[in-house]
């Protein structure tokens, strides 16, 4: 249970990490040469932001439950060839 949460917590930081770096590496947010800064903001500005706050949030959430789905199906090969393995050796037994 520990690896599975650490996992889980593992996928949302670097989820979140990677959706940061992208935002600095595009420079989204930041004003233009030209551009003067906004002293004062409007109702949709925060609208804006929380919904970009929202949508970074929805998205490390995915890719949370994305990342946990490939780990519990690679367990699950696993465990599948294990099952198969063990079939197989205890059919060549039996058939002896």
């Amino acid at each position: 249970m520990i690896k599975t949460g650490s996992i889980f917590l593992g996928a949302i930081v670097g989820g979140v990490v990677a959706i940061a770096g992208m935002v600095l590496y595009f420079g989204w947010g930041a004003p233009y040469f030209g551009q003067v800064a906004h002293l004062d903001p409007t109702r949709s500005d925060y609208v804006d932001l929380l919904l970009k706050l929202m949508t970074i949030f929805l998205a490390a959430i995915g890719l949370a439950v994305t990342v946990g789905a490939l780990v519990i199906g690679l367990v699950a090969l696993k465990t599948l060839r294990e099952i198969k393995n063990n079939a197989a050796s205890s059919a060549k037994c039996a058939a002896r």
